[in-house]
């Protein structure tokens, strides 16, 4: 696979639209990216924002990926708390989900 760089990452997810179903493929290129530099120990906590809006994607996939990332980050520094606290309501439809997974995912980030 090519090397992506972050900013190309950044790029893409910051113009992706969560709500169309389109631009799932772009979304879990970049949230798989993310995912393969937290295991390799990096600090991706920069990308908070950008991924902390993707809560409500209709996709399975992308809001398992969403929600492992903000587990990892949610409490990482004071920004981050922040944007946290301001999703909550996010996090609280994602507890009515019909998906087992979801539910418990979305308990482990409040």
């Amino acid at each position: 696979e090519e090397s992506i760089s972050p900013g190309t990452i950044r790029q893409e997810l910051s113009k992706a639209d969560p709500s169309s179903p389109s631009s799932s493929p772009t979304i879990l290129k970049g949230m798989k990216w993310l995912l393969a530099s937290m295991s390799k120990g990096r600090d991706v906590s920069d990308f908070y924002p950008h991924v902390v809006k993707l809560v409500g994607a209709p996709s399975l996939e992308v809001r398992k990926m969403v929600y492992m990332y903000l587990v990892q980050y949610a409490d990482h520094d004071d920004t981050t708390r922040e944007l946290s606290l301001l999703s909550i309501n996010s996090f609280q439809r994602g507890l009515a989900d019909s998906e087992q997974l979801i539910r418990a995912l979305a308990l482990r980030v409040l």
